[in-house]
């Protein structure tokens, strides 16, 4: 078939993605991407802000990463007690929770944005030049396995409208996710110039952007699926010479590992967050068995993978995902793309298994769903070929059609705006925050997360005559409920007959692993945090808060309008109070 002739698979409602040339696509993606300009900040970049403005309050963590970004809690008592001072370490962390990242040159980006371009919607759009060039990277890799070059286009529509990137591209701290991918994609695409020219060049640029997506992001493991693939399935070399020719880039993941592991960095087997693969195998597996099959349904049904992994009920979706595999497997097996199909599914089963060390979320499958675009094009044809002879093949490619073509592209502008309102919801409340001669605050009810960024959204707030507080302690999470008391003597007793902690509060302590006993006490300066009760599998449910000075601290209320005094600390008549759900 020539290049310009109109294929006899493609319907003429779709006869667009034909015509479309990858400029086109490139500007309507970013178009589309383009209110991410106005999302302002949200979470974890309001810490980056607060690190590198030199206004964090706690001591830095002497690692070998550039400026802290990424390292967000270690093992130090001192330092942990200054975390929870502020609530950006919930008070019922385990001891020895750490959470490490070792991802040098994201952070130098970060301080490009922070430092000299200062202004938001330039830190936008310094993520939107690395999504723009992901971009033409991904349509270039998708034709080293797939032959037809409109079919490498429709696989990189897919890809490049995908509503599941919105908040990776939006949300200016994920851009790790972008710049590992984007490196990793050049390290396969420099790797294939070298195998067709034998150019010792290209296999040096493609050693280092190994080196650098692996210093980006952990994402970047996952290139190891798309070079294996590309041995088996591509390679014209006999496949143990293929094989072979890949053992450099499986020494420098393995020297990463072991630095990344020497340097301290990972996660604490205390949370039910990450769960790291070296260190709690059986439970990463187990997740992985479930988390596999979710990633599978959200990238085929359009479905956010925060929704498809995070349902209670887990054994329907891990059956709607198996099914998926399986028709696929089968439908396109004995197909003219079949081979291509197969690289395609070993790549991104690969790719999916270092993600299911959290549950699956939109904005972590960025790698994962260039393998997902490109097997969806290849079943959009098929299924295309099976229409006149098949209801069910005609009803399953409208679908797919108004899911991935109509629906998820018109979703991308909503998704890269909504941090944006999320962080407008926080500073929000945070305008509400009592600001007085009170030091000391105690909040009731507080959103663990949100606890986390509410001192660098006072601080960006912080109006010059009102002191900022020296103490936050969030005592309850925002999913629980429970009444409180205060004794005479200023302390308070907080008791939840279901348990304080939510699975929520959980990331921090896994009550499977690090249950707490009666009796249990831990310090806030200035407070004293005793457990009264635990059920039978160590959750708190009553505990006493005994404070050294009453008069120096006020008690908050959380709620979703903000903030409310709860009553001054001093007075003796009982409270009661339902905790909130969310």
């Amino acid at each position: 078939m020539k290049e310009n002739q109109l294929p006899n698979y493609l319907p003429a409602r779709l006869q667009w993605v034909w015509h479309m040339r990858l400029r086109h696509l490139l500007v309507l993606a970013l178009i589309l991407c383009s209110p991410a300009l106005v999302s302002g900040l949200m979470g974890d970049d309001l810490l980056h802000w607060l690190l590198l403005s030199q206004h964090m309050p706690v001591t830095p963590i002497d690692d070998y990463s550039l400026f802290n970004l990424f390292s967000f809690v270690d093992t130090s008592p001192e330092r942990q007690q200054q975390l929870k001072q502020v609530s950006m370490l919930a008070w019922w962390a385990a001891p020895d929770f750490y959470w490490l990242f070792w991802r040098p040159l994201a952070e130098a980006s970060h301080y490009i944005d922070y430092v000299w371009l200062q202004q938001p919607w330039l830190m936008h759009l310094h993520s939107l030049l690395w999504y723009g060039l992901l971009i033409v990277l991904a349509h270039r890799s998708f034709k080293l396995f797939i032959p037809s070059h409109q079919l490498a286009l429709l696989a990189t529509a897919l890809y490049a409208l995908d509503g599941a990137h919105g908040l990776t591209v939006s949300w200016i701290s994920n851009r790790n996710a972008l710049m590992a991918t984007t490196f990793a994609l050049i390290c396969l695409l420099a790797y294939d110039h070298h195998r067709r020219t034998h150019s010792f060049t290209a296999w040096t640029i493609s050693v280092f952007m190994l080196v650098a997506a692996l210093l980006s992001g952990e994402l970047a493991v996952g290139i190891g699926g798309w070079l294996l693939a590309y041995a088996l399935f591509v390679d014209q070399q006999p496949r143990l010479n293929a094989f072979v020719r890949l053992l450099p880039f499986l020494v420098i993941v393995i020297g990463w590992a072991w630095l990344y592991r020497e340097g301290g960095f990972g996660t604490s087997e205390h949370t039910r967050f990450y769960i790291a693969p070296l260190q709690r195998p059986e439970a990463f597996l187990l997740a992985a068995s479930e988390r596999i099959p979710a990633i599978a349904a959200a990238l085929f049904s359009g479905i956010p993978a925060d929704i498809t992994g995070n349902l209670k009920i887990q054994w329907p979706i891990t059956l709607v995902g198996a099914l998926l595999i399986a028709g696929l497997l089968y439908g396109l097996w004995r197909s003219d793309n079949a081979r291509a199909f197969q690289a395609l599914m070993l790549a991104t089963l690969i790719t999916a298994i270092p993600v299911c060390a959290s549950p699956p979320q939109d904005r972590n499958l960025l790698m994962v769903s260039l393998g997902g675009s490109a097997m969806l094009a290849i079943w959009l044809r098929e299924l295309y070929l099976r229409m006149r002879t098949h209801r069910i093949a005609r009803y399953s490619f409208w679908t797919l059609v108004i899911l991935h073509l109509v629906l998820s592209p018109l979703s991308l502008p909503l998704i890269t705006y909504a941090p944006a309102l999320l962080n407008q919801a926080g500073e929000k409340r945070a305008q509400t925050f009592p600001l007085n001669t009170h030091q000391r605050t105690l909040i009731l009810g507080g959103d663990m997360m949100e606890m986390v960024y509410l001192l660098p959204n006072l601080q960006r707030l912080h109006i010059a005559d009102r002191p900022l507080p020296t103490h936050i302690v969030n005592l309850v999470g925002s999913d629980t409920d429970y009444t409180w008391t205060q004794t005479p003597d200023g302390a308070l007793s907080i008791s939840a007959p279901d348990g304080l902690l939510s699975n929520g509060d959980q990331m921090v302590r896994d009550l499977d692993v690090a249950p707490f006993q009666t009796g249990d006490t831990i310090y806030v300066e200035g407070a004293e945090i005793r457990i009264s009760n635990t059920n039978a599998i160590g959750q708190p449910t009553r505990i006493r808060v005994t404070l050294n000075d009453p008069d120096d601290w006020q008690i908050l209320q959380w709620t979703r309008a903000g903030y409310q005094v709860a009553k001054p600390v001093g007075h003796h008549n009982v409270q009661s109070t339902p905790g909130e759900s969310r």
